[in-house]
């Protein structure tokens, strides 16, 4: 993080949200329903208010509601790839993004 709050480009940073309650809110964006609701569960249980998006374009307007103090997301979306939101994503998120690779080997 930049220590005058702004992007690398000189850009003012969005302030970090917080939830009513106090939890931490985490961004998913995962177009596969089952491991979306996978992941909304495991990370609920962890103590997260867990904000779930189908693609690129609904991950980044959550984002832009409640930035999050991390995003997972999925490589392999729809519209725009997990790469491209990732590039968009890092001027909201001051804090991490996790990117998933995964492969269907069935």
């Amino acid at each position: 993080m930049y220590p005058d709050n702004t992007t690398h480009d000189g850009r003012p940073r969005m302030a970090q949200a917080a939830t009513p309650d106090g939890t931490p809110p985490l961004l998913v964006v995962e177009d596969d329903a089952e491991m979306a609701a996978l992941l909304r569960r495991g990370l609920t249980a962890e103590g997260y208010d867990v904000t779930v998006a189908a693609d690129g374009l609904q991950g980044l307007v959550a984002a832009s509601r409640t930035p999050p103090v991390l995003a997972v997301l999925d490589v392999m979306l729809s519209g725009m790839s997990g790469f491209e939101l990732c590039r968009r994503l890092r001027e909201l998120i001051p804090s991490g993004i996790i990117v998933m690779l995964a492969q269907d080997l069935a």
